[in-house]
């Protein structure tokens, strides 16, 4: 993977809104937290969105998701406009966390109308690569349906050499699932039965908290054959880069986003001088 670069802009976006130091407010356990960054359907609070990049902390669902409308949309233009480029497509928590339940317990019914509204908007067996992140107790994995090669892969950076994926039951009941709901679909273009799980080497991270950062760059970087290489010196600058995207890419950008914050802050002390 090339080093990511960082403008100077990138820099002052992330010290202004995640490393100025000060405290959240406490607000009312009832009160429900105001939109910060919105993107399509999804949005995220200040707190989420500072909690999830601050340095050394975990990525949380609801900017994940935000994100992950972002990585639609951006792979959607990239797709059209360029006939060589691999065509992706990843999935919210909504439908993740229905797939990836046992498949005896999988009720199809609350993830039809959800699939059909996506599927009509992004022709989804057209895509090269489909990705379904996966998070349980602040771990995250992704799986990759691999229409390319008709192959499944998990991308976990924390796998084990002896036991392979924390999270390989919740990706192999995902597989299954997702097979069930083409067939209910009549979608057969494909028989996800008759795909093999393949092992693609991919980067592992040395901390406890960058899984989330990591499965962003899997996402980004595999090209359905290889993946990319980079290691735990590049996450610094890529939480740099998610902060600052979602901020300059967010759909509620009539609110003024300074304002958002400090309504979250506590104020600065001022000292005599």
């Amino acid at each position: 993977m090339k080093k990511i670069k960082v403008s100077q802009d990138t820099r002052d976006i992330y010290d202004k809104f995640i490393c100025h130091g000060r405290k959240l407010k406490r607000q009312p356990k009832d009160r429900a937290c105001p939109e910060f960054v919105r993107i399509g359907r999804y949005y995220c609070s200040y707190k989420s969105f500072l909690d999830s990049l601050k340095p050394c902390h975990y990525l949380s669902s609801e900017v994940m998701n935000v994100w992950i409308e972002k990585f639609n949309r951006e792979a959607k233009i990239i797709g059209d406009n360029n006939p060589r480029a691999k065509k992706k497509f990843a999935f919210t928590q909504l439908m993740v966390d229905k797939l990836i339940v046992d498949p005896a317990a999988f009720e199809i019914e609350g993830c039809l109308k959800e699939f059909k509204t996506l599927n009509s908007k992004f022709k989804l067996l057209k895509d090269d690569l489909l990705y379904f992140p996966i998070v349980k107790n602040n771990h995250w994995a992704v799986p990759c349906i691999n229409l390319c090669l008709k192959k499944f892969h998990i991308f976990d950076s924390m796998r084990s050499a002896k036991d392979g994926s924390l999270l390989e039951q919740f990706a192999t009941n995902l597989f299954i699932n997702f097979n069930k709901l083409l067939i209910e679909c009549n979608l057969t273009r494909f028989n996800l039965d008759d795909f093999t799980l393949a092992d693609i080497e991919h980067p592992q991270q040395t901390t406890l908290f960058d899984c989330g950062f990591f499965v962003q760059l899997f996402m980004e970087n595999f090209d359905s054959k290889v993946m990319a290489q980079f290691d735990n010196n590049a996450i610094p600058d890529h939480r740099r880069l998610v902060a600052a995207s979602l901020i300059e890419n967010r759909d509620n950008g009539q609110d003024a986003v300074e304002k958002l914050m400090e309504d979250e802050l506590m104020k600065r002390k001022k000292y005599p001088a």
